[in-house]
């Protein structure tokens, strides 16, 4: 079908070329889990202030001979250094510290270490900086969008674990305050639980030797 052969009459009639083939085509030989949520995973890419400082310096500071190259090369110049600093632990890990890439201007200059950790990925879309992926089938973005579903659902859970926890000792607390800013006299000690107690114990004694007078006299 990339090829644009023919398959026969009859198939021809029901297979079709469609929209974001070579997209889909490109994210299936990255190697990219074609039944997962990951499959709409966005290329590394730098985030709009790093983009535009860069930009601004210059990238054949970063890549000797840059203004020499075809536009189109030129447009994926910034994914590249985003990879390679994304991937840079891979790359010491499987490459020897003498290699060539290692030497290159990006290296030697400190650029990959000063923009280690601040590359973004995402999936599906990226919020900083608008990008979206494409070649995308719907059934990953119902996935993708169940999956984040999940997530909340496990955030909210934690929530009421939380809430289950602290809710009691925040309602003694707020009712203790109450309490004792409702019984509070100025100049006088607030009204503790032992207090009342014995207000009401002395209260019921006093009512027994009430009725006991009532009854001698009787």
């Amino acid at each position: 079908m990339r090829c644009c052969w023919s398959l026969g009459n009859v198939q021809d009639r029901y297979i079709f070329l469609g929209a974001g083939g070579d997209q889909y085509l490109g994210r299936s030989v990255g190697g990219l889990p074609t039944s997962d949520p990951k499959f709409a995973t966005l290329p590394p890419h730098l985030n709009v202030e790093d983009a535009e400082a860069i930009r601004e310096m210059g990238w054949g500071n970063l890549l000797p001979g840059f203004s020499n190259y075809p536009l189109s090369f030129q447009s994926i110049i910034p994914y590249l250094f985003a990879s390679i600093v994304f991937h840079i632990e891979f790359l010491e890990k499987e490459f020897a510290p003498e290699h060539p890439l290692f030497q290159t201007r990006i290296f030697t200059g400190g650029y990959v270490n000063h923009y280690r950790g601040r590359i973004l990925l995402g999936i599906a879309s990226c919020p900083q900086t608008g990008m979206v992926a494409t070649g995308v089938p719907r059934d990953i973005t119902v996935l993708h969008k169940l999956e984040q579903q999940e997530e909340k659902f496990a955030q909210l859970e934690k929530r009421l674990e939380r809430v289950e926890t602290i809710l009691p000792e925040k309602v003694a607390q707020k009712v203790t305050e109450k309490l004792l800013n409702e019984f509070s006299i100025q100049g006088t000690v607030p009204l503790t639980a032992s207090g009342v107690e014995i207000i009401i114990q002395t209260a019921c004694d006093a009512m027994q030797d009430s009725q006991c007078l009532e009854r001698k006299w009787s």
